[in-house]
């Protein structure tokens, strides 16, 4: 049970803006600052929140829309900004 990814709850998201996070987007670990939040989701899916995160993939930045908070990689470096 313990290796169950828990899917967050709408209106309540984990992270907020300006968060370095580390997610699993198409096999690949990435890690960025969240740019967006979407509280309750996207028209996509309303299951869970979810973010619009920015990575430096060093010579360019990229964003990354509708990532799941599922998605999101849990360890002790997040980087929490007020």
């Amino acid at each position: 049970m313990d290796d169950i990814k828990r899917m967050g709850t709408p209106g309540q998201p984990k992270y907020k803006l300006n968060d370095i996070v580390t997610f699993e987007y198409l096999r690949e670990i990435l890690t960025g600052k969240i740019y967006i939040v979407d509280a309750y989701g996207t028209f996509e899916q309303n299951e869970e929140p979810s973010y619009d995160i920015m990575v430096d993939d060093e010579s360019s930045w990229t964003l990354y829309k509708h990532v799941r908070e599922s998605w999101i990689v849990e360890h002790p470096g997040i980087i929490r900004y007020n």
